[in-house]
């Protein structure tokens, strides 16, 4: 599709209508505020081959699908994969920012108190690496990475035994969580970020002991199931726990409507499904780090010369969910570049070739999930 005819194809429609399959409002970039033929650039460099191995690239504006498309590409040991919308697409460690909102979800709900809980007293059985430095570590401090356990998830993840990844050490083990529950600690909890995987394993367990549903279970019931998610699928550990910190299989469009749900404030057709306080609080800065949240990435990008505020569920290969209230706006993108930098060339298309093709001002409304 050249250029000028992809354009074109862009500013057809100018009002959203229904999707029939699932209930997404669909779009044009130029019926919502966005210039098409910036946006078509950007896509004719992913085709041209300039911006590599990408899987999908869908904008939501204003609640509106704008944009959704799939390319075909290779996938790991998946091979030669042609993707579509219905085709679910590994999510690696955006698994982690869904985990959170389940958390969050679960401390709406009253099956935990409050992210202030010391983490102990949901791992009864396995008291024995429960020393008096790990009783101070708390859900907050899963949620932030800054546990103080002895990790190190630096360097290239390999999955053979032995490697010194300590992300690829806990999946080479029986027991995930025993195998964080056991680790060293180097920092007394919420000194110093650190950022690991195992935070994240072991709030499926916390997730299982105060709600009696793994966390795969309890998406189903109280967030997938709210949003019209009907197609998920986890990895699993040996012990059958849900692999939340890399292990979530979703279509595009279904994380596209996780970030709709956070630039809503919690609320998915007129339900509240996730408090606007939690969300708040999940993409603040927290213990002085202004780059993570809970389990989200912080950001600040630029439009028309204006910052805007950002966060962002970020996975390995090219898992991306930003979500940019100040515009209103939620970009997906997926992509098969596993293990390699070249996955962040999102960030160009997104500073290229979709913030520039906003052609309404920043809201200066929304946007103001930070409490400012």
């Amino acid at each position: 599709m050249n250029r000028l005819f992809l354009s074109m194809f862009l500013t057809l429609c100018s009002t959203g209508h229904a999707d029939a399959s699932d209930g997404w409002r669909i779009g044009t970039p130029a019926g919502h505020g966005l210039d098409a033929d910036t946006i078509a650039e950007g896509l004719a460099r992913i085709r041209d081959g300039e911006y590599k191995n990408l899987h999908s690239f869908l904008i939501a504006r204003r609640g509106i699908l704008v944009l959704e498309e799939y390319f075909a590409g290779t996938d790991g040991w998946r091979g030669h994969v042609v993707f579509d919308k219905d085709r679910l697409h590994d999510t690696r460690s955006v698994s982690k920012s869904v985990t959170s909102a389940l958390v969050g979800i679960a401390i709406d709900k009253a099956f935990i108190d409050s992210v202030d809980v010391p983490m102990h007293q949901f791992f009864p059985d396995h008291s024995a690496h429960i020393t008096e430095a790990k009783k101070q570590i708390t859900l907050r401090h899963l949620l932030t990475m800054t546990s103080g356990f002895r990790w190190d998830q630096s360097g290239a993840h390999k999955s053979e035994p032995g490697s010194p990844n300590s992300e690829a050490q806990m999946e080479n083990s029986d027991d995930f969580i025993g195998y964080v529950l056991s680790s060293d600690m180097s920092d007394e909890p919420g000194r110093r970020f650190n950022y690991n995987s195992g935070c994240a394993i072991l709030l499926a367990g916390v997730i299982k002991k105060a709600s009696g549903l793994h966390a795969d279970a309890f998406a189903n019931k109280f967030l997938f199931g709210p949003l019209g998610i009907r197609r998920s699928d986890w990895w699993r550990t040996k012990t059958g726990l849900p692999q939340t910190h890399a292990g979530l299989r979703l279509r595009p469009r279904d994380l596209a409507r996780i970030g709709q749900l956070y630039l809503d404030r919690g609320v998915w057709n007129g339900v509240e499904v996730l408090s606007a306080e939690w969300i708040e609080e999940s993409v603040s800065p927290q213990f002085g780090n202004e780059r993570y949240g809970f389990g989200w990435w912080l950001d600040r990008f630029s439009v028309a010369g204006r910052p805007v505020k950002t966060f962002v569920a970020e996975g390995n290969g090219g898992q991306f969910l930003f979500v940019i209230p100040d515009v209103e706006m939620v970009i997906v993108f997926t992509g098969g570049n596993y293990g390699s930098a070249v996955a962040n060339q999102v960030f160009r298309i997104v500073t290229r070739h979709v913030l520039p093709a906003v052609t309404d001002h920043p809201s200066e409304s929304r946007g103001k999930v930070d409490g400012e």
